[in-house]
């Protein structure tokens, strides 16, 4: 009886220690969500560290409270230029629908690229994202009946002139987003012949029931003109609307700038061969199908010990787990890779090669 009188008294408490607690989360949250405003609107080194340390601090007390999966998402918002792979990880702690998304487009952008499909190229041959050959790519998106492609297709024709010299490959790709029954293929075909432009350009593949085209869909474009940009090695490093004046034309030009200036990969493995241990760094942080087939290639010519000890220790992180045979040589399971490398693709979540 003495207990059953102290069961009420027991539930007060531990109703008032679960309101302290949503009482500590929500002031909490209004500390995180008031530096993130802080973090947007002043975009320094110091308003974005204050909003990361809140955030992080937040999750640290609270994992599983009832704002733990918005914290997330704007951790992974945060990080998803400057630390990918953290921001992946925050974005797959959340249960909102927009991280899971999130989560997914960072791991498109870092995995095996899709090819373009295309009605037909129109100009100067066809043109491939794949394989990674050590040239910038560039793909431009565009609606030939919108206004803006009289302005846009001379800029791409002064990209193409100015960059192409040191790398940067650039092709169009005329794309459908609405009027579908004034732009057919054809139609399509004939204005764009007048242009006479010296890069590939493409008209992308049609669908009958009034949706976006398939490549434009297919990149996560949502307006015309988007631009996809694919570095040295592969991987997007930009999937964005494309704007032709002010300053986000400038930082797109200093994205280009950057993007040619990174070593390709045969450049990477003269260097290493050289005895260079920031190129093996620098492979190691690459981390692409293609990064196994550089290494794979410099150890032909390695002439230190101990930088070939290193590489092949980071072949077998990036190798598919068991490639090894147990106890197996690691020059009898390198030498087996080409037979094999179909079989594999490199898994962002795994962060390695897959089946």
């Amino acid at each position: 009886l003495k207990l059953l009188g102290r069961v009420p008294f027991l539930l007060l408490l531990g109703a008032a220690f679960a309101l302290g607690e949503s009482e500590g989360e929500d002031a909490a949250y209004r500390k995180v969500a008031a530096s993130r405003a802080d973090a947007r609107r002043f975009r320094s080194e110091r308003t974005l560290a204050a909003f990361e340390l809140e955030a992080r601090e937040f999750l640290r007390r609270f994992p599983k409270g009832g704002r733990a999966s918005d914290v997330s998402l704007w951790l992974g918002d945060l990080l998803k230029s400057s630390r990918p792979r953290e921001a992946y990880g925050f974005y797959r702690q959340s249960r909102l629908p927009s991280a899971v998304r999130r989560a997914e487009a960072i791991a498109f952008r870092f995995e095996a690229l899709p090819p373009l499909e295309v009605e037909s190229w129109l100009e100067n041959g066809e043109f491939t994202l794949e394989p990674a050959d050590g040239s910038v790519k560039a793909v431009v998106f565009f609606s030939a009946a919108h206004f803006q492609t009289q302005f846009l297709l001379p800029e791409l024709d002064k990209l193409h002139r100015r960059f192409a010299p040191r790398g940067l490959s650039l092709a169009a790709v005329a794309s459908v987003l609405d009027r579908h029954n004034r732009q057919s293929p054809k139609r399509l075909e004939r204005a764009l012949e007048a242009w006479r432009l010296p890069f590939p350009v493409a008209i992308d593949k049609q669908r009958s029931n009034g949706a976006c085209s398939a490549s434009l869909e297919r990149f996560g474009g949502r307006k015309v003109p988007w631009l996809v940009l694919v570095d040295r090695y592969g991987r997007i490093a930009w999937a964005d609307d494309m704007v032709l004046k002010g300053n986000g034309y400038a930082r797109l030009l200093g994205v280009i700038d950057a993007l040619l200036n990174q070593p390709s990969f045969d450049e990477l493995v003269g260097q290493l061969r050289a005895g260079r241990v920031e190129a093996l760094e620098k492979l190691k942080s690459i981390r692409t199908k293609a990064t196994v087939e550089a290494l794979i290639r410099s150890l032909e010519g390695q002439k230190s010990e101990s930088l070939r000890d290193l590489t092949i220790v980071i072949l077998r992180g990036l190798l598919p787990e068991g490639y090894f045979g147990r106890d197996e040589p690691a020059r009898a399971g390198l030498a087996r890779w080409p037979s094999v490398r179909e079989k594999y693709r490199y898994s962002f979540e795994a962060d390695r090669l897959v089946p």
